[in-house]
């Protein structure tokens, strides 16, 4: 599980922080190329969704790469 602070506001910026990959802009990249999914659903905006409660969510960067997160 994750715990995200007031700092992290993007999905760049999570990706980054947990060393997912090797940059933030590296990871920008990524989403805006439509290699980022969050449930199997395309992110292209580099926002984090306004939390609303615990959620459980996986996370596929490029093709190889998953990652389940709880967000509290």
């Amino acid at each position: 599980s994750i715990k995200l602070g007031p700092p992290i506001a993007t999905w760049s910026q999570l990706i980054a922080s947990e060393k997912w990959l090797e940059s933030r802009k590296e990871a920008q990249r990524l989403i805006s190329q439509g290699g980022f999914r969050v449930d199997g659903q395309v992110v292209k905006e580099d926002v984090l969704p306004a939390a609303g409660g615990s959620r459980t969510c996986t996370l596929q960067l490029g093709k190889h790469k998953f990652f389940r997160v709880e967000f509290k």
